[in-house]
């Protein structure tokens, strides 16, 4: 049965900020297959779209409004869409979508910052979605796959993406579940690179760490250094419930020795591989991937994580800055299962299994050692 033209502008504005859900992106391409004027409508719909990056973004207009008019009246029972070249009358439409630059709307679980970015040389428009410190967020990229994004991450990708490339830039932690085809994808970050074709694996890469991680949930990625050949040989291989760990800016190091043999928690022989004399690698395999990557889920995941290292995502989590007022607080390590709680929550857990005292003042965390906590532990 094919799908109104009501039907596939509530779908196209979906697929454009973002919303759209698996489901409803199958109902899109079966729509495509079914009419061939349903893809010329969505094409048009994205021709408008695009000329939104083609204006600089006015101080004094509301982009948001602007967009809450463009899709109502994308949704106008007449259609003026009768050939690829814009009619007179449509020049409202025109000025409105290339006001809409940038968009706020609600994801899973927090806000994502859209915006398409003009560079002019060479002249290309990039699009580029940001999450917010104490958000996440799902983005449903045009090959249909999805990503989740961490708070504070940034993802870009050029207007060639699923036509003559798949490659995404990020800054910070992303979940990736990649449709398979046979363009590979892949994920470029500040000293490496993961590639793929068909795969569920999670990145994290935020600037101001010192270790880049990519961990594998199912399929196969290859992760290299971005210094290396694409053909090295030296490149690791990683497979599902394995995870590498790159340390960035390890310098002076000669020898020639590439493995290390070392343990990890599983008992496991994990490799320290070092490459170019810059950085080192170490693979862990045996792993449960859920630990890596439940910081998208309901159930957040903390197994044996030292306290100085779990602010660190708490902070980005909930937009707040921790302070440790006693420097031996930072090492004490926590196991356990957070399932959306609030942050006077978690402290309060926290508070509960160590000598800890917590202030929250706005958003600052201050951490004290509470002298009367009766334990066990040292």
């Amino acid at each position: 049965m094919k799908r109104s033209r009501e039907n596939i502008v509530d779908l196209a504005v979906k697929y454009f900020d973002a919303t759209i859900t698996e489901p409803e992106l199958c109902a899109l391409k079966t729509a495509f297959e079914q009419d061939p004027e349903n893809r010329r409508l969505f094409d048009e719909y994205m021709d408008i779209w695009q000329a939104s990056s083609k204006t600089v973004k006015s101080n004094d207009y509301d982009e948001k409004e602007a967009w809450h008019n463009l899709k109502n009246r994308l949704r106008i029972t007449e259609s003026p869409f009768r050939s690829r070249n814009v009619m007179p009358g449509l020049s409202w439409l025109w000025q409105a979508a290339a006001a809409a630059v940038i968009f706020v709307f609600l994801g899973t679980g927090g806000y994502l910052i859209y915006h398409n970015i003009v560079r002019e040389q060479p002249k290309s428009v990039n699009t580029e979605y940001y999450v917010p410190f104490g958000s996440r967020s799902k983005v449903i990229l045009p090959d249909g796959s999805s990503v989740w994004l961490n708070a504070g991450s940034k993802m870009t990708f050029d207007q060639h993406f699923s036509r003559k490339n798949r490659d995404v830039l990020l800054e910070g932690e992303g979940y990736f579940d990649v449709r398979k085809t046979k363009i590979p994808f892949y994920v470029k970050v500040t000293g490496a690179t993961v590639k793929v074709l068909g795969t569920a694996f999670n990145v994290k890469a935020y600037p101001d760490e010192k270790v880049i991680e990519t961990t594998v949930t199912r399929g196969t990625v290859q992760v290299f250094d971005n210094q290396e050949n694409a053909d090295d040989a030296t490149r690791i291989v990683l497979h599902a419930n394995q995870k590498v760990s790159i340390i960035k800016n390890i310098i002076g190091q000669t020898n020639d020795s590439h493995v290390i043999a070392q343990q990890n928690q599983s008992g496991q022989p994990a490799e320290t591989i070092n490459q170019s004399l810059v950085k080192s690698y170490q693979v862990d395999r045996n792993i449960i991937p859920e630990i890596f990557t439940s910081w998208k889920d309901q159930r957040w995941i903390i197994e044996r994580e030292e306290l100085q290292s779990l602010v660190i995502k708490l902070g980005r989590r909930y937009n707040v800055e921790f302070t440790f007022k006693d420097e031996a607080l930072k090492h004490y390590v926590f196991s356990g299962v957070l399932k959306d709680e609030t942050l006077e929550q978690v402290m309060e857990a926290i508070k509960l299994t160590a000598p800890i005292q917590y202030q929250i003042d706005q958003k600052q965390v201050t951490l004290s050692k509470n002298k009367f906590y009766k334990t066990n532990q040292p």
